[in-house]
């Protein structure tokens, strides 16, 4: 994956919402900014898979995680399970079931609704530990049509320490080349052109 950087992490994002540790750092530089002391969420690019601190309120496609649904059960299937577990249209990887939402403009939306959405199918939006995750998105992200939230939001005044299911921030992946937009009250931002 070009354009990507990993290191130890040695800034003050300390854990996911899932209370994981960070372990790697890939924050682009001057990333996250906060700008305006309104960027507290975060959404994944839909080229470079590298990730930018948003507004919240910013409409943003956005990616759901759930476990799969499998389980041990005494009792026959009254219908098939569905492939790895998980609901139809969601796809595995490592043991959770994801889900792009968001793909037409009308469809896109805030941070805090993406997460409701989410929750509504017993998930969270998307925390990214490692870097076969990261990937496993990015790749899945190739024909999206927006930037999609992700699960990270700053909610320790000032800096971004937990995902959104809990987990600590234990991988991260900043644009190191962002660029940024400031329009209508938001930042957000702004595809190179190649």
């Amino acid at each position: 994956m070009q354009g990507i950087y990993l290191s130890k992490s040695d800034r003050p994002y300390k854990s996911w919402l899932d209370g994981s540790p960070v372990h790697y750092a890939a924050w682009a530089s001057n990333e996250p900014n906060f700008a305006n002391a309104e960027e507290n969420c975060v959404a994944i690019h839909k080229n470079s898979g590298l990730w930018n601190d948003i507004n919240c309120y910013y409409p943003n496609a956005f990616i759901c995680e759930r476990h799969n649904t499998s389980i041990n059960s005494t009792f026959a299937p009254t219908e098939p399970s569905p492939p790895g577990g998980c609901l139809e249209d969601w796809l595995l990887f490592k043991n959770k079931c994801y889900k792009f939402f968001g793909s037409r403009y009308e469809d896109r939306v805030n941070w805090f609704v993406a997460q409701k959405t989410c929750m509504n199918f017993g998930g969270n939006l998307a925390s990214i530990p490692n870097e076969q995750v990261q990937a496993f998105l990015t790749c899945n992200l190739k024909d999206a049509s927006s930037d999609s939230w992700i699960g990270l939001s700053n909610r320790n005044k000032g800096r971004i320490s937990l995902w959104k299911d809990g987990s600590d921030v234990s991988y991260t992946n900043w644009d190191a080349e962002d660029r940024m937009h400031s329009a209508f009250g938001f930042q957000y931002p702004v595809c190179k052109q190649t």
